[in-house]
């Protein structure tokens, strides 16, 4: 998957997705819900490529961190966003040690944000729970989580084995509900979302996934 991620091209990364709801609004709801008055809010972006989406809380004044795998990315990103400088960090979500050795050197954050399918780049069904309970441990207690699950990838008129480059691990909403259950998280928000990437080396394909929004309670 690193070495996938070192050659990716931007017409892989970014998808044409029209998106009916707003993130960052809706995380600003659930912000002066549960911690009215705080004023430091940190908030993370877990494979955040290039630092697009994290970048923007910064307009609700929200304390940017970016991770990635792909230590090119987060170069960038910083080049891009001065405001992310010291502010990045390469890690691996799968890897519950480097986990706890980042959270070590970083703390807890208010807002975890794991988008665009991070969580299903895996080869087997436990890793993606793996990476789940890594996820939540960033957070800290009353803390709001956000995060896509792939739940099919739709190959229009082609079969799946065109688009291999690493494997995806779709999950089933059951899957999700357990993962759920299992951490004690409560739903906030639930949307439907289909990545479409458009056509790409004369094939088309797009991912069906959910986002949800979840909080971790005290």
């Amino acid at each position: 998957m690193d070495k996938y991620y070192h050659r990716i091209d931007d017409k892989e990364l970014y998808s044409r997705t029209t998106f009916t709801f707003d993130l960052w609004e809706i995380i600003k709801t659930l912000v002066s819900e549960l911690k009215p008055g705080k004023r430091l809010i940190r908030a993370i972006d877990v494979g955040g490529g290039k630092g697009d989406i994290i970048i923007k809380g910064l307009k609700y004044g929200y304390e940017p961190f970016l991770t990635d795998i792909n230590k090119d990315f987060l170069e960038e990103a910083e080049r891009r966003y001065p405001e992310l400088r010291g502010h990045t960090a390469i890690l691996n979500i799968f890897d519950s040690k480097e986990v706890i050795e980042f959270m070590d050197k970083n703390g807890f954050f208010d807002i975890v944000l794991c988008l665009g399918l991070v969580l299903n780049h895996t080869d087997l069904p436990k890793k993606v729970a793996v990476g789940f309970s890594n996820l939540i441990k960033l957070a800290n207690e009353n803390s709001i989580i956000v995060v896509d699950f792939m739940l099919s990838e739709l190959y229009v008129g082609n079969p799946k084995s065109i688009w291999a480059d690493f494997t995806m691990t779709p999950i089933s909403i059951n899957g999700i509900s357990r993962l759920i259950k299992r951490h004690g998280l409560l739903l906030k928000a639930f949307h439907s979302i289909e990545y479409d990437y458009g056509e790409y080396k004369n094939y088309r394909y797009k991912d069906h996934a959910v986002r949800l929004f979840l909080v971790k309670p005290y």
